[in-house]
């Protein structure tokens, strides 16, 4: 969907293998976040199936400012330039931003190197993100991709219903700079999750259970 400004809270990311923490920013051009499937392909409307199919993932954004690199101000405009480094994300709700993720802000905590990818996610006492990457060869920008993805589970439901789809919940997604947390947020990434398939269930022939649109165990039966 699109990058909105802010100022925020967020929270970090996590990672199978560790090797501690990397420096927090480092010079170099600004990497461009975004929510995407796995394999860093974006999905329809930036609409997915379900919660856990949606993964954060980055490619290299524009040009650095002639100041250098430096952290985001109150008055920057969406895409401002910002060092390779240390991020956190949080999932947060759109009309109250009030935060939805569920681990530790720890676990949220990733770094971005030089190309402009993720390219290791910080473990900590909770359970891991799951892990993809990004298979394009070439993104919008004509950068090659092979960072990692990370997937945004686990976060609570949001109440927040789309205006385009009907029954889809909408989401933000936040990322902001490790040296600037809470305050300094990068950007906003809005996206939503369908709502499960109808479930109908009916009594066959001799009185067997049938499903229709739902697993066959579902508990209807």
């Amino acid at each position: 969907m699109k990058w909105l400004a802010a100022l925020a809270l967020l929270v970090g990311c996590q990672s199978s293998t560790d090797t501690g923490p990397q420096p927090a920013f480092e010079a170099g051009p600004p990497p461009d976040f975004y929510v995407g499937l796995a394999t860093g392909r974006r999905a329809f409307k930036d609409s997915f199936a379900d919660k856990q199919a949606v993964f954060l993932d980055a490619v290299l954004g524009g040009l650095p400012p002639p100041e250098g690199p430096r952290v985001p101000r109150a008055h920057d405009g969406p895409r401002t330039y910002m060092p390779m480094g240390d991020y956190y994300f949080e999932v947060i709700e759109p009309t109250t931003r009030g935060p939805l993720s569920q681990d530790a802000l720890e676990c949220r905590r990733f770094h971005v190197n030089g190309a402009g990818v993720i390219d290791h996610v910080y473990a900590c006492a909770g359970p891991a993100h799951v892990q993809g990457r990004d298979q394009s060869p070439y993104r919008e920008l004509g950068i090659a991709g092979g960072g990692i993805t990370v997937q945004l589970a686990p976060y609570r439901d949001s109440a927040t219903e789309s205006t385009e789809h009907h029954g889809a919940a909408v989401y933000l997604l936040e990322v902001t700079p490790v040296l600037s947390y809470p305050l300094g947020t990068y950007g906003v990434w809005e996206f939503e999750v369908q709502p499960p398939p109808p479930t109908e269930c009916e009594v066959g022939y001799g009185g067997a259970c049938e499903v229709r649109s739902a697993p066959r165990d579902h508990a209807c039966c």
